[in-house]
């Protein structure tokens, strides 16, 4: 009797020891899962956070050689992202460079060659004259200098006057001589003073219409303006040409505001840049007003005015003295 109960005993804890274990074994497993389901409910919002990389555009415009240019399209496929355009932007400007300086190279050794054959031609000319000189052969010697023999007989004739003259008069003459060659070497220094001052004046200028033009109205008109012409620099250009213009034909001499806001002012409304008028600097020196415009009778013509496209410089002033 007792080892039946023993063994009954023992059956019985066997059996809730293995269901002991079974519970603990599901409840790990609905613990790992339930971790796991955490774990990826929490990762979602992280990755929803990261933002989308944008969208890149190739930009295939570069400056190069003081000129803005464009990469040919056989060389568009070599833009991939904005690594790949900045590395072949640098190679074109380097190779741009490279043409303009070697063309700048070519011409100054142009001007070289034929300012070293001049210098060949004139000091072979000296050295002919300094020996003649030295040999006595003044008939050559003056003949290398350009010297007729009207010339010499008429020099001859008054060297021979000015010795008849009296002590007095001889040194009234010699002084004007003196004062003419003062006067001519003044007239060499007035000459390159002059010269130097008007560089200056036209650099100083230059630098005037450079400050005019980099204003934020002006800067906007003048690339728009360079766009449609396509060419870099052609505002700044246009200007100069119209103030140049003005003063071959009133003699007045506009600063680069006022040169620059009478083409803002004339040319202004075939340009979609806003209202230039109210942009354009004012010109304190052009204080007279302008007639209102008229709207042209255009009765019996064939074709409406408004849809003339102007093609030239001449076409933008001609429409202008229309419009006016």
């Amino acid at each position: 009797m007792s080892t039946e109960s023993t063994s009954i005993a023992a059956s019985t804890a066997g059996e809730s020891a293995a269901s002991v274990d079974s519970t603990v074994e599901q409840t790990s497993t609905e613990t790992t899962g339930a971790a796991g389901t955490d774990s990826s409910v929490l990762a979602t919002p992280d990755a929803a956070a990261v933002p989308a990389a944008p969208t890149y555009t190739p930009n295939y415009k570069y400056k190069a050689a003081l000129q803005e240019k464009e990469l040919d399209p056989f060389w568009h496929p070599l833009v991939k992202d904005s690594d790949s355009e900045k590395r072949v932007k640098e190679l074109f400007t380097k190779v741009d460079a490279f043409d303009f300086i070697k063309q700048k190279k070519e011409d100054t050794e142009k001007n070289l060659q034929s300012l070293a054959q001049d210098y060949q031609q004139v000091n072979s000319t000296v050295q002919k004259f300094n020996s003649s000189i030295q040999s006595g052969d003044l008939s050559s010697a003056f003949r290398l200098a350009g010297i007729t023999k009207e010339q010499i007989f008429k020099w001859t004739q008054q060297q021979l006057q000015l010795m008849e003259m009296p002590a007095e008069q001889r040194q009234q003459y010699e002084r004007f001589e003196q004062t003419q060659l003062q006067k001519s070497q003044l007239e060499e220094k007035v000459s390159y003073l002059q010269q130097q001052w008007e560089q200056q004046a036209v650099q100083s200028r230059a630098m005037q219409l450079d400050v005019s033009l980099s204003k934020p109205d002006v800067s906007r008109f003048a690339e728009a303006w360079d766009s449609n012409s396509g060419q870099a620099g052609a505002f700044r250009q246009f200007v100069i040409e119209e103030a140049k213009k003005v003063y071959y034909d009133t003699q007045q001499d506009l600063s680069p505001d006022q040169a620059i806001a009478m083409v803002m002012q004339r040319f202004g409304k075939f340009l979609n840049v806003g209202d230039t008028t109210m942009q354009a600097p004012q010109a304190h020196s052009m204080q007279a007003q302008q007639a209102k415009p008229v709207i042209p009778n255009v009765t019996g013509k064939a074709s409406s005015p408004i849809k003339k496209v102007p093609k030239s410089l001449d076409d933008l002033r001609r429409l202008a003295k229309e419009m006016s």
